[in-house]
């Protein structure tokens, strides 16, 4: 390792409106896989580290539809899937909301850790929701049918 990349440091804060990003979830966001691998690759590297938020790179990975850095992040043995953000949101929660089919699949699948609970809220969550919407169209379409 050379002395400047030694001065730069993995916990280096990237500015962002509002707050910072570490360079490992600036990484996981912007879905850039091979920096993540690198940073992950350093043993001063905590896969868990946060930004501003409280988001962890797997956080941002899911939010963000980066499936590829999910899988990556998922590889870390010390990787905490159930960690919340300031919203109380986890990767799982972020990857529901925002659609991340295959993400979500991944992470109650192939992770042991995840909270069977917060699966539960999200299912009656997606049940709730697609009553609203038919009642919705149900009421809206309702005198055209006639």
């Amino acid at each position: 390792m050379s002395e400047s990349d030694a001065d730069l440091g993995v916990h280096h804060l990237v500015p962002t409106d509002g707050g910072y990003e570490t360079l490992l979830t600036r990484a996981a966001y912007l879905g850039l896989r091979a920096t993540v691998k690198m940073l992950l690759a350093r043993p001063d590297v905590d896969p868990n580290e946060r930004n501003s938020r409280g988001m962890t790179a797997l956080m941002q990975a899911a939010k963000e539809g980066k499936a590829a850095v999910a899988m990556l992040l998922l590889k870390c043995d010390d990787i905490d899937v159930g960690a919340t953000d300031e919203k109380g949101y986890s990767a799982l929660r972020w990857a529901a909301e925002r659609g991340q089919v295959d993400i979500a699949r991944t992470l109650i699948l192939d992770r042991s850790d995840t909270d069977v609970g917060e699966v539960k809220e999200l299912l009656q969550n997606v049940v709730e929701l697609n009553v609203a919407i038919a009642n919705f169209a149900r009421e809206r379409f309702a005198n055209e049918a006639e």
